[in-house]
Formats: structure tokens, C-alpha cells, sequence
């Protein structure tokens, strides 16, 4: 396990290492939450004020229709603040979830298009598990789980997974293209998640709070990616971690431990790749006067590696 933090996600840290990190981010993620909270009432906890609004949430009984449009409104919202460069000759289109990939996502996915493709293509699946329950009320519990779709698509579509990986895929150097670090390609969709609340891509009051929600999601990862592969968790206490840390139903839960467990060092790459585009923020923005979209597209410009290795090999 080690090694492979090392050699998939760039990063020189001992395993305990790694969960202190997470330990200390859950705590640190968790204050921000509670904090962004107070303004929705005093005396509550964040996730009872998100449990309330989730319930308030009504996205209708077509939630795919609801994904297409705000696939669309985002990614115009993100050209329209020019904080990244679009390839051209790329396209996405939005599916729902086959029966056979239902128990492995949690609420949505993406499929890249292959790295020597003429086509660009990527595909944006949207598991919508409501449409598999019997009762009303079943029905309800599962779409109210897709609470928060614009940073969904952002982190998806655009200027998430498929900008990125359509990017990467037409680096002049073939073999580039073939790398494919999930600390990188998990952390630029984590980035383009907190990119939607700083440039104020979606006006909902809720918005920031659901990305810290979320952002507190990727960070307990860390710990249940970590002990799952490790041997410290079972399957049963992983998805008893998700409900009763983050709320999630049962049915989400499995479909994420499902995952997990097939994907040793991806599911904990999320929040790790996510802090390491925020140093290099920091060294080059706030450090060295860089635009957003100089970063952005600085980023990008290297294909899918880990940003340890874009540090160190690709700056003066």
C-alpha cells in the first residue's frame, strides 16, 4: 500500500502519515462545515440543516433531465469566467447507468474516450437508483441523494473529468497520454468543485455548503480507503463509517465500499490531489502572480501525472 501511494500518487508519505492527514482534514473540513451552517439556524448540527434541505429538494421524477441542463449551464458558466482553456473537438454525452453498473457508483461516473481516438467522446453516467424502488417514498429517499447535481457535473463533466481528459488526450506526445494518475485526474475534479463556489458558478446559498459536505466525504476516503485495504475495516464497518459519518443510504453505501474495493489508492487520491493542487495554487498564484487560468491550463498541459512530478520536473 505504500508503494503504491508512491508510485500512483507521487506522494512520500508513511501510511500513518497518511491517516493523521486525514484525521486532521476531517477535523479541519468539519469545522468549515459547521461554520458555513450557522447562518441556516443556531442549535443544529451541519447535518441536520442538510438533512432538511436535501428533504426541501425536489429535482422532479425526471433527475436525467435535471442532469442535462445543469451540465450545460455549468460549462457555459465556467467559459464565461475564463478560467481554463476547452479543447475543441470534443463531445460528451449523458447516459443512464446500465443494470450491471448500478452496485459499483455511487451517484454518478465518468468514461473517458480512448487516448488515441479521433473522436473525443466521453460518456457522463447518471445512476439513478429511485428508478429501482418500489414505494413513493423509497423513490424520494434515493433521488434526494443526488442533492447538490451542479458540483456533480462539474466535477463530471465540465471543466472536471472530461475537460481534462480530453486535454490530456491530445498532448503531442502519444505515449503521455496513456498515464492516468487518479491524484491527479481526482484532484483536478475536487479543484474544479471548490472553483464553482470561489467564481460563484452556481447562486444557491447551498452550494458552498454542499461542496464542504462533500469535500468532507473525499476526506473521510482517506481513513476508509486506508483501513479497508489494510484489513482494519471489513466490508460491513465501511459502509456503517458512510452512514453514520456522511448520511448516506444503505444502498449508496454499499455501491461506494463496492468500489472501493476493487480501486485500492483511488478513492483516498481524491482529497490528497485535491491539497496538492492547492499548495502549487499557492506557490504560483499567490507566490508568483499567475492568473487562474495560466494555472489552470498549466495544469492540464502535462496529461494526467501526479502533481509532485509536475513540480519538480516541470517548473524552472
Amino acid at each position: 500500500m505504500k508503494r503504491r501511494v508512491r508510485d500512483e500518487l507521487g506522494l512520500d508519505y508513511t501510511l500513518g502519515q497518511i491517516e493523521a492527514l486525514a484525521e486532521g482534514e476531517i477535523a479541519r473540513v468539519g469545522a468549515l462545515l459547521e461554520q458555513a451552517c450557522r447562518r441556516f439556524g443556531r442549535g443544529k448540527s451541519a447535518a441536520e440543516i442538510l438533512e432538511q434541505a436535501r428533504n426541501e429538494w425536489e429535482p422532479g421524477g425526471d433527475l436525467f433531465a435535471v442532469y442535462q441542463r445543469e451540465t450545460a449551464r455549468v460549462a457555459d458558466a465556467f467559459k464565461r469566467a475564463r478560467a481554463m482553456s476547452f479543447p475543441r473537438g470534443e463531445s460528451l454525452v449523458l447516459k443512464p447507468a446500465p443494470d450491471f453498473m448500478k452496485p459499483l457508483l455511487p451517484t454518478a461516473a465518468y468514461s473517458a474516450p480512448g487516448a488515441f481516438e479521433k473522436r473525443q467522446r466521453g460518456i457522463f453516467w447518471v445512476n439513478d437508483l429511485s428508478l429501482d424502488k418500489q414505494t413513493e417514498a423509497e423513490k424520494r429517499i434515493e433521488r434526494r441523494q443526488h442533492f447538490g447535481i451542479s458540483l456533480t457535473c462539474a466535477h463530471e463533466a465540465y471543466p472536471g473529468h472530461h475537460l481534462q481528459f480530453a486535454t490530456a488526450n491530445q498532448h503531442p506526445r502519444r505515449w503521455r497520454r496513456l498515464f492516468a494518475h487518479a491524484v491527479f485526474y481526482e484532484g483536478w475534479t475536487l479543484w474544479c468543485e471548490q472553483m464553482m463556489v470561489d467564481l460563484k458558478i452556481d447562486p444557491s446559498p447551498w452550494t458552498p455548503v454542499q461542496q464542504l459536505k462533500d469535500a468532507l466525504w473525499r476526506c473521510h476516503r482517506i481513513l476508509i480507503d486506508l483501513r479497508l485495504q489494510t484489513g482494519r475495516y471489513s466490508y460491513e464497518q465501511g459502509v456503517k463509517h458512510l452512514q453514520r459519518q456522511l448520511g448516506f443510504s444503505r444502498a449508496r453505501a454499499e455501491a461506494e465500499i463496492n468500489w472501493y474495493s476493487g480501486a485500492p489508492c483511488v478513492p483516498m487520491s481524491y482529497w490528497l490531489g485535491r491539497l496538492e493542487n492547492a499548495r502549487l495554487h499557492e506557490r504560483l498564484v499567490a507566490g508568483r502572480g499567475w492568473s487562474l487560468k495560466r494555472f489552470n491550463d498549466w495544469l492540464l498541459s502535462f496529461g494526467t501525472l501526479p502533481q509532485a512530478w509536475l513540480e519538480k520536473y516541470g517548473l524552472d
